[in-house]
């Protein structure tokens, strides 16, 4: 063999032997933003492809008055919950943001004036034929000073199909796992330094049972106050994956907008001429007790039918 052959072939090892030495992630991902940059007195963390808990972490819940565990809260009202922090909403913003980051998880949008995030379809590490992303909405407490956390997960499976005598793989229908929302949210407590025992804690209560709710022809009837009716109707919207374009919260209510192929995953068919057709969706009172949501004008009957529907099976 040549002395021109016989590097080539080394060349081709080390480049084989480079590949098999690459260490296994949780999530296959791609980085879009460098880490969180540390300041001179602290150690910079070593990066993890697995969801890390860094000391960083601890250092600011300290900074930031979370020394107290105790003061994080999980609120758990009906199908909705979500973790109640004392503090700024921008720091809240700011380490969910982090929490990604340092994870290598890369963001598909985020604005920031609606409090929303949400990641990229991460590879689920137990099947390379299932897809996950989520979404968390950092909002201001009803309490002065408190700061509430939501997480939402949206998850995809590749399904078989034959059309016209040809097998294919294709992604199918969006669903929710709320286990899976408990366990990240409580990755990210680790990841602000909260002890495993108090996480533990608050991923019991977020497992609490549900209500029922139901479709009454074009509306839903949920059974709580307006106020907790229109948190509940956020966090569907979210694990629906439909872009919020406004959120009143003294007005109650919300306005949407989905692309076809987004809602044909989601509630059955393609909206057709009605995918850049916002929509508004109202809670009210129901006199009777509980809350009615109700549509505004646009799309036709049976997407709006459908959407209700969409937004009822993803209320717990």
């Amino acid at each position: 063999m040549s002395d021109h052959f016989r590097r080539a072939a080394l060349g081709l090892l080390l480049l084989a032997l480079g590949a098999c030495s690459t260490p296994t992630v949780l999530y296959q991902h791609d980085r879009l933003a460098p880490p969180l940059e540390v300041p001179p007195d602290l150690t910079q963390p070593q990066e993890k492809g697995d969801f890390a808990i860094p000391q960083i972490g601890r250092l600011w819940a300290e900074k930031m008055g979370l020394e107290d565990e105790n003061s994080i809260q999980v609120r758990r009202d009906g199908r909705l919950r979500w973790l109640v922090f004392q503090g700024d909403p921008r720091w809240l913003w700011q380490r969910v943001h982090d929490f990604w980051i340092d994870e290598g998880v890369g963001l598909a949008w985020e604005d920031r004036k609606l409090g929303i995030l949400e990641t990229r379809w991460i590879t689920n590490p137990d099947s390379r034929f299932a897809r996950d992303r989520y979404r968390m909405r950092v909002e201001p407490g009803e309490a002065e000073g408190t700061v509430w956390l939501f997480l939402t997960h949206r998850g995809v499976n590749e399904v078989f199909v034959d059309e016209e005598n040809e097998v294919g793989r294709v992604w199918g229908s969006d669903f929710n796992d709320p286990e899976l929302e408990v366990e990240v949210m409580g990755r990210f407590l680790e990841f602000l330094g909260v002890s495993k025992g108090r996480v533990q804690a608050l991923k019991d209560e977020a497992r609490r049972p549900a209500p029922e709710a139901r479709r009454e022809g074009e509306a839903l009837y949920l059974p709580e106050p307006p106020a907790r009716a229109w948190l509940l109707i956020g966090l569907a919207l979210d694990r629906l994956g439909l872009r919020v374009q406004a959120a009143d919260r003294r007005a109650l209510d919300y306005r949407v907008q989905a692309s076809g192929a987004g809602l044909r995953a989601q509630v059955g068919q393609l909206l057709g001429e009605h995918a850049a057709v916002p929509l508004t969706l109202r809670v009210e009172a129901d006199p009777q007790g509980g809350s009615r949501v109700r549509l505004g004008e646009g799309w036709g009957k049976a997407q709006r039918r459908q959407l209700l529907d969409g937004i009822l099976a993803r209320l717990g």
